[in-house]
């Protein structure tokens, strides 16, 4: 038998900063069947330019 490695859905999240709930379960969430990666995001409305 030959086993095929599957490769993740990459995901990006916007919104859920360091205060939100749902933010935190979305990500917790993603993690469950380990066919997610969070490679993105987007988490406070006031950011600062480098």
């Amino acid at each position: 038998m030959r086993l095929i490695k599957e490769k993740k859905i990459q995901l990006g999240v916007v919104g859920g900063g360091p205060k939100s709930w749902i933010g935190h379960v979305h990500r917790i969430s993603s993690r469950f069947d380990n066919q997610y990666e969070i490679v993105a995001g987007v988490f406070f409305e006031k950011f600062k330019t480098i």
